[in-house]
């Protein structure tokens, strides 16, 4: 991607525990976003000379986006902009200034919200209703403030991008897009389709925006921290994990299955450690139809063979802990079970 020759890439792992293993939107942006702020060098700490930028994982970006998205935030008074082009009811790529996120206390994940659905449009609409002025910072709640809010809709190619299809074909119908997408493994206790959870999201996000400044526009101040719990990766992890996923050598991924009732994983271990691995676990056999086993086919089917699990690869956590036990009663029970693994690691039998 131009522009971006010199990232410094940082990789988080999520503890999505605390909403039984299942995918909330909100969290899961919280937690990235505040992972992002974290990242942010302590000597330069201006909050307004950062940028975040939500980007759900079915969009597929231009080369030049970073460049350009960064381009128009020289703007001071620029708070917010929606990288979603000319395409309907894609709301996946918000770019959005760190101290306007800090302000908002971001994406609403208060009890009652469900896992999808008007979380990206309610973020826009409250960052308009906080009252920034022309210079970008925050004024006096009392003042009344009207249209200082520096909100653009970026359309070109270079920034938009375009989203892929939730769907087995080519197109997304109405049907494919409100009733049968993104209903599965997200937090919807009763079962809702997408566009009633959208619905539901809807209703209770609006009212909260016609309380007293400022709870209009903030959120979650219940929370001590936003989003899930998550552990930042160590550094020498990541070189490996950005070569190509079918390259060969070392390199860092991450496997998610769901167990129902008494599936096994269907793989021997052995445990390992090893210098920065205390507590880890080679890969000895892959056993027919476990649920790694089913993993590997579903890869392969799909031309991802680089991320189908291979004997010898090294488990080195477990639902967003660093270290794992090959006695752990989570890995025999865990209906959601997210391994971290490492190919190419030498460590030596325990």
């Amino acid at each position: 991607m131009q522009g971006t020759e010199d990232l410094d890439v940082r990789v988080a792992f999520a503890d999505i525990r605390q909403t039984d293993g299942n995918f909330h939107a909100s969290i899961a942006k919280n937690t990235s976003h505040r992972f992002g702020m974290e990242c942010i060098d302590p000597q330069d700490g201006d909050l307004r000379e950062h940028v975040l930028v939500n980007l759900d994982c079915d969009i597929i970006l231009p080369p030049s986006f970073a460049e350009s998205v960064l381009s128009k935030f020289t703007s001071p008074t620029l708070q917010l902009l929606c990288c979603r082009g000319s395409q309907p009811a894609t709301t996946g790529r918000i770019a959005i200034r760190a101290s306007a996120y800090a302000e908002i206390n971001g994406h609403d994940q208060e009890p009652g919200i469900l896992g999808s659905g008007y979380q990206d449009v309610d973020l826009c609409g409250r960052v308009k209703l906080a009252p920034f002025a022309h210079d970008g910072s925050m004024v006096q709640e009392e003042q009344k403030v009207a249209d200082l809010l520096d909100r653009q809709e970026a359309k070109e190619p270079a920034v938009a991008g375009w989203a892929l299809p939730n769907t087995s074909h080519d197109y997304a119908t109405w049907k494919d897009d409100r009733q049968l997408a993104k209903i599965q493994w997200v937090h919807n206790p009763d079962n809702l389709s997408w566009y009633d959870m959208n619905q539901s999201n809807r209703k209770a996000m609006l009212d909260k925006r016609g309380l007293p400044a400022p709870w209009a526009w903030k959120r979650n101040w219940q929370f001590s921290q936003l989003g899930w719990p998550f552990m930042e990766l160590p550094r020498e992890y990541l070189q490996p994990s950005t070569r190509s996923p079918g390259g060969e050598g070392s390199r860092t991924f991450c496997v998610t299955v769901f167990r129902h009732r008494n599936e096994k994983l269907g793989i021997r271990l052995e445990a390992v450690s090893g210098p920065g691995h205390r507590s880890a676990a080679r890969i000895h056999r892959i056993f027919q139809d476990g649920l790694i086993d089913r993993w590997n086919r579903m890869q392969e089917s799909n031309g991802l063979q680089g991320w189908a699990v291979q004997v010898d690869d090294v488990i080195v956590g477990l639902n967003g802990q660093h270290e794992f036990s090959t006695s752990s009663w989570e890995l025999q029970t865990a209906t959601t079970v997210n391994l971290l693994i490492m190919r190419g690691l030498s460590l030596k039998l325990s």
